[in-house]
């Protein structure tokens, strides 16, 4: 498989993995959103190994210097991606939070033509 092809089957894998977790409870996104949490922070030494192969390759493929840097991973960007994952888990549920401000908004709506009547 060429990496174009790649690409492509892990977009459609995200847009259908998106349309899934629309429908989801926050609890369940939650609970998967602290699962990679875990699957993260349990497989660091594999990570790792993985990483040294790519920077190989990226060394090899003649990457600049700054590139390198951005792509390694370090115990401590590991550990940063972790705890981004578990922030991520504690906010509000940004669909909640989208259904309020449209009621909010459709009672203001409602609400509107009744006061410039009455002023």
């Amino acid at each position: 498989m060429d990496i174009r092809q790649e690409v492509l089957g892990k977009a459609q894998g995200a847009k259908e993995a998106a349309a899934i977790l629309r429908i989801t409870t926050d609890q369940k996104r939650n609970a998967a959103l602290i699962a990679m949490v875990n699957k993260i922070r349990g497989s660091v030494p594999a990570i790792k190994e993985a990483n040294a192969a790519d920077m190989k390759a990226g060394e090899e493929a003649g990457l600049s210097s700054a590139i390198l840097d951005r792509l390694l991973l370090t115990d401590e960007r590991i550990e940063d991606m972790a705890v981004g994952l578990e922030q991520v888990a504690g906010f509000a549920d940004p669909q909640v939070s989208a259904r309020m401000c449209q009621r909010l908004a459709d009672v203001q709506i409602a609400v509107l033509p009744e006061r410039v009547a009455n002023s």
